[in-house]
């Protein structure tokens, strides 16, 4: 089964990260402007798109060709005028990175592989502070950070945007085996 299909599947049934999207939507206004860091395929900044009015206001991030083209169609069917897509990954610097595959979850692609077994996909890294900057995002209101341990390095490359936006809420997955 693909990873479209039982995300697709658990959703409709009820079942599936259902604590963390109702806390998700409780952030989530009509005029956020919302950054998705390692949005996978989409399911975060879908649920934003379908709440914020302004447009060119969420930003999905993921260095995943495959994963990109499922935000492609969605956005297309679903037609979210309101959503960016950016493929590429999210780090500390700007440049050519390593995306280490799990072939039986694309969801859990990384830029770091611990046990060295792993497929290798060179990606473009990038900072989200760049990313503000191209797309003249003069707030930024909510985060969400889920980059399988790479949480830090991504951090890292926000350090202007976290100045310039005081009241920022960041959501970031917290995975200790993954650092």
């Amino acid at each position: 089964v693909s990873q479209s299909r039982y995300v697709s599947g658990s959703l409709f049934l009820g079942f599936y990260e259902t604590s963390n999207i109702k806390f998700f939507l409780s952030k989530v206004r009509k005029n956020t402007v919302f950054i998705d860091v390692g949005t996978n395929i989409g399911l975060y900044s879908a649920l934003a798109c379908r709440v914020v009015e302004k447009s060119d206001a969420v930003i999905a991030v993921e260095p995943d060709q495959k994963n990109c083209e499922i935000l492609t169609k969605t956005k297309m069917r679903n037609n979210f005028t309101n959503l960016i897509i950016e493929q590429v990954a999210a780090g500390d610097h700007v440049g050519l990175g390593n995306l280490y595959l799990n072939p039986l979850n694309p969801a859990d692609h990384r830029l770091h592989d611990q046990t060295h077994s792993r497929t290798i996909k060179p990606v473009q890294v990038e900072l989200v502070d760049n990313l503000v900057k191209k797309h003249n995002l003069e707030q930024v209101n909510l985060i969400k950070i889920d980059t399988q341990g790479y949480e830090a390095k991504v951090w890292n490359g926000m350090r202007e945007t976290l100045q310039k936006n005081y009241e920022i809420q960041i959501l970031m997955e917290f995975w200790p085996w993954g650092l």
